[in-house]
């Protein structure tokens, strides 16, 4: 039996591990952009979340704000809170929420409807598709901040 050889470094010289890690890194830095600006985080093309130190929902795109229900001008005025709906099937979202806000990043992978949390009795089937999420910490000058992209 013959067996291929894993290719663990690429033609520039790293490692196929370290390429995703820039990768992500880029992609956290591209997202804090948008998540600084309130009209690119409006307008994002990403199911983004943003939560205070008391997992309270401050902010969320568009997109999100469809998918959930959650209508923006609301937020303010409701307590949406990230771990609200916590289902056993979804643990690792309080795992990754509790990740940002000391300042780490997590990427969590099948999630069973985790845009539900925010509405129970919402059901669309649009929002079942949505398995991952990457949670990552905010730099802000007021306190701690925390973000989620919600993927497909």
């Amino acid at each position: 039996m013959v067996r291929k050889a894993i290719k663990l470094k690429s033609s520039n010289g790293k490692s196929s591990l370290e390429q995703a890690l820039a990768a992500q890194e880029r992609a956290i830095r591209e997202l804090r952009l948008i998540i600084a600006n309130e009209q690119a985080l409006s307008e994002s093309e990403q199911a983004v979340v943003v939560f205070d130190d008391d997992t309270r929902v401050i902010r969320a795109s568009r997109l999100f704000c469809s998918l959930t229900g959650i209508r923006a001008e609301d937020i303010p005025l409701k307590n949406y809170n990230v771990l609200d709906f916590i289902t056993s099937a979804n643990m690792e979202i309080v795992d990754g929420t509790q990740d940002a806000l000391g300042g780490k990043t997590r990427f969590v992978k099948n999630l069973v409807t985790p845009l539900k949390m925010f509405l129970p009795e919402w059901n669309d089937k649009r929002i079942s598709a949505y398995t991952k999420a990457m949670f990552f910490p905010l730099s802000e000058t007021d306190g701690k901040y925390g973000a989620a992209v919600f993927m497909k």
